[in-house]
Parts: C-alpha cells; sequence; structure tokens
C-alpha cells in the first residue's frame, strides 16, 4: 500500500487509523468486524466502448449505468476507507464524474486509482487528473485483446500520441503516479510481447506489468485466449524482461510467483476482512469475482448493516471453517492471501 511514502503526509489521519487497526482485526478473523475495509473498489460504470471477448459484463445480467458524484459521495461518508479502485467491469473515463470522484478523494486525504483501455484521454481529461494530489495509479490495458479493440475504434497512432502526453503531463506535475501498461497474458500474446515493449517505449511508458488472464465465458475455453502452460510464462515473460532491461523498461511478472505458489492455496482469502466491491448502482459484493448475490445496497441501507449483517459474518465463518461456496472454491486469485 505503501511502496511510496510520498503519499503519507496527504493521508486522512483517520482513514489511516483504520488501515492500522483493520490490519490487526484481519488476522484475528472475526465474523464481525468494527475497522472498514481500507481497499475497496468502486466500479464508477459498467459500460465501456470496447467489445474484448473475455469481457465477464457480456455475461451478467446487469443494467448498464453509471455512478454519480453525490452517490460517491454516500459510500465516501460511510466508508473511511484508505484507497478507492474506480473502475469494474467498464471503461472509467466513461464516466461523467470520474474526475471529480478523484478531487473528491483528495479533498478527503483517500488515494484513488483506476484501469482504463486508454483510448479516452484528451487534454483536458490529462491536464485536470494531472492535477491530482492523491491519484496514486493509473493501470492502462494493452495486451491482444485490448489492442484488437483500440484498432478497431481509435487510430492507433492517435492512442500513442495522447499516452506520451498523459505521462508527460505526470512526469512534471505528478511523477510519484504510477502509470505502467497492464498485460492480461493470453496464449495470444506470448508471440507478442516483444512488440508491446517497443509500443511501450513509443508511448514513454517504462514499466509493464503482466497479469493472468481470468476465463468466464465457457466458449473460450481451449482457445488462444486462455491462460499459456507454466513453462512458456517462464520462457516468454522472461525473454521479455531482458528486452524490456536493455531498453530501461521494467517488465513486472511477478504476479505469476504467487499464482502458482502451491503454499499461498492453503492460506485463507482474507477479502472478506479487509476488501468490498461496490456496483456502480450500490449493490455491494465480498469481492469482483463474486457477484451472484449481493450482501445489501449501500444507497439503501447503512454500512455497517451491511458489513457485519448476517450475510458477510456467516460468510466469514465459512472461510475459517473451510466451508466455500463453489465460486470461492474454484477462484485462482493470490491477490488478499
Amino acid at each position: 500500500m505503501f511502496k511510496n511514502l510520498a503519499w503519507i503526509p496527504l493521508v486522512n489521519k483517520l482513514v489511516l487509523f483504520n488501515y492500522f487497526l483493520n490490519n490487526i482485526e484481519k488476522k484475528k478473523k472475526r465474523g464481525i468486524v468494527k475497522s472498514a475495509p481500507p481497499v475497496i473498489l468502486v466500479e464508477s460504470t459498467n459500460m465501456c466502448n470496447l467489445d474484448c471477448i473475455v469481457c465477464h459484463r457480456f455475461l451478467q445480467n446487469r443494467k448498464y449505468g453509471q455512478m454519480e458524484l453525490e452517490k460517491f459521495k454516500i459510500i465516501l461518508k460511510q466508508i473511511p476507507t484508505l484507497s478507492v479502485g474506480l473502475q469494474g467491469f467498464g471503461e472509467p473515463l466513461i464516466t461523467k464524474d470520474l474526475i471529480d470522484m478523484i478531487e473528491y478523494c483528495d479533498s478527503k486525504g483517500i488515494l484513488s486509482n483506476f484501469t482504463t483501455n486508454g483510448t479516452l484521454f484528451d487534454d483536458e481529461i490529462i491536464n485536470r487528473l494531472s492535477k491530482s494530489k492523491l491519484l496514486t495509479t493509473i493501470a492502462i490495458s494493452f495486451d491482444y485483446i485490448h489492442l484488437e479493440g483500440i484498432q478497431k475504434k481509435q487510430n492507433l497512432n492517435i492512442y500513442i500520441k495522447n499516452i506520451k502526453k498523459l505521462k508527460e503531463a505526470f512526469a512534471t506535475k505528478r511523477p510519484e503516479t504510477n502509470i505502467f501498461f497492464a498485460v492480461t497474458l493470453t496464449k495470444h500474446d506470448l508471440g507478442q510481447l516483444d512488440d508491446m515493449i517497443d509500443l511501450a517505449r513509443e508511448c514513454g511508458i517504462s514499466k509493464i506489468v503482466i497479469h493472468n488472464v481470468t476465463i468466464f465465458d465457457s466458449r473460450l475455453k481451449g482457445s488462444m485466449y486462455e491462460s499459456p502452460e507454466r513453462e512458456d510464462i517462464e520462457k516468454y515473460c522472461s525473454k521479455a524482461r531482458n528486452k524490456g532491461k536493455s531498453m530501461g523498461i521494467e517488465v513486472d511478472y511477478s504476479y505469476f510467483a504467487k499464482w502458482f505458489n502451491e503454499e499461498l492455496e492453503k492460506r485463507i482469502c482474507l477479502a472478506p476482512w479487509c476488501h468490498t466491491f461496490i456496483t456502480w448502482d450500490g449493490y455491494v459484493h465480498p469481492c469482483c469475482h463474486h457477484l451472484d448475490e449481493p450482501f445489501g445496497n449501500i444507497f439503501k441501507e447503512k454500512w455497517p448493516e451491511i458489513w457485519n449483517g448476517k450475510k458477510y459474518i456467516l460468510f466469514r465463518k465459512a472461510f475459517v471453517e473451510g466451508k466455500l461456496d463453489n465460486i470461492c472454491r474454484k477462484c485462482k486469485s493470490k491477490e488478499w492471501r
């Protein structure tokens, strides 16, 4: 959370206290948690301007929409969280009030971040974003799947030009903000990694983070959109890392060290104690993978009634007792372990 200590003096002391309290509470793994989750994911919208084939949103029976600033304020007034990720199953920059939300986080001493496909940056957006004091991360999804969509919707030269402008603006005004390419690695991407490094250099991007793909659509099983085999990941990512190093670009694929760590499989996921996912229309879920039944709606119920309500208490108890539901039992994510 605090890899860059420059953020600490700017953070609200109340949310900082809640963060440390939660670190203690999550280790005790009790049913009732007095502290709020220090990391929350707020879906600013589930609408997107791209139609990536592996995207989960096509399989969800949900209305499309976007969160308004006043609704966002309701969330932060109830949850003294430390960090807010402003994305879910859509493109955040479609959200009319996105930058207002980031600026509101600034005003409350709360860290913010978002992941984007990078196609909607323009001079006004870049200028406003680069003024943010607590925008810690902008992850730009860039891989074979997204590149297909980008080339259909936008001239690649315009895309590169806007990413360069973004990097230059932040280098001047807010160099501590971490801006990188996020590669969702599929079998398709293995042979494309060298080209991605070349494009990263052209865009002024100095870091590429590679992580796994999660396939939700059974029709894609066995396709080139699946995750590569372990030996291929190591082979191609190692080669990409060496090329990147020679060009001054960090290629980080450490995520897979956790992904293949069998010891982590034995650990309890701590998300039920320290994280939550809230959809654009207020529905609360324990994480973005667990969407079958909401635990409540923050626009209709008070947060403590949800966070320490019957569903959350039973959910935490199931983790402690090893009686996971089907979604959690099949989950491969090690992010919260």
